[in-house]
């Protein structure tokens, strides 16, 4: 879901505007510098996509920053979430008090603790014995990030279109 499909807009107050955002507009005509910038601003404060708004230059670098405006959105929105589920998490730590069975687990715990430590390799002629096996195994395939690639670069040649046809018009 694109974010400015959300039934309900998010209101931020801060976001990272990137130098190559400058850059980009400062090449635009000074008329249309203000307009780029407020698309920019309205799309991450507020929620609102003004591009039918926009004369096509500044359309272009809009459309062009837009990627990376959503990338922004998805992490701000899915740091809310961690922090939301941390402090739920928490709150229920607390709430919850320490019972007889759970001081049994503990001291069950501390008994197979104290055996592995028995059970560990002895310093044979004055060296120690380590042996550490780990076999991790990641395979990670996401489908979603593949099809999102695929969206962004079909949207980097719609707005190269729509950047060449404002050039165009601008000569």
């Amino acid at each position: 879901m694109n974010y400015t499909e959300k039934e309900t807009k998010m209101q931020r107050d801060s976001f990272v505007f990137y130098r190559s955002y400058y850059e980009a507009i400062e090449l635009l005509p000074k008329s249309q510098r203000a307009d780029a910038y407020r698309a920019i601003f309205e799309f991450m404060f507020n929620g609102n996509d003004i591009t039918d708004e926009l004369p096509n230059t500044a359309k272009a670098i809009f459309l062009m920053a837009k990627p990376t405006l959503e990338a922004s959105n998805k992490k701000y929105e899915a740091g809310k979430k961690g922090a939301e589920a941390k402090k739920a998490n928490k709150e229920k730590a607390d709430d919850k008090q320490p019972t007889k069975q759970s001081e049994s687990n503990l001291d069950s715990k501390q008994q197979a603790t104290s055996q592995a430590n028995d059970k560990q390799p002895t310093k044979q002629n004055g060296s120690n014995v380590n042996v550490n096996v780990n076999d991790n195994v990641n395979v990670n395939e996401n489908l979603e990030e593949k099809k999102e690639k695929k969206e962004k670069k079909e949207k980097k040649y719609a707005c190269d279109e729509i950047l060449e046809e404002a050039l165009n018009k601008s000569d």
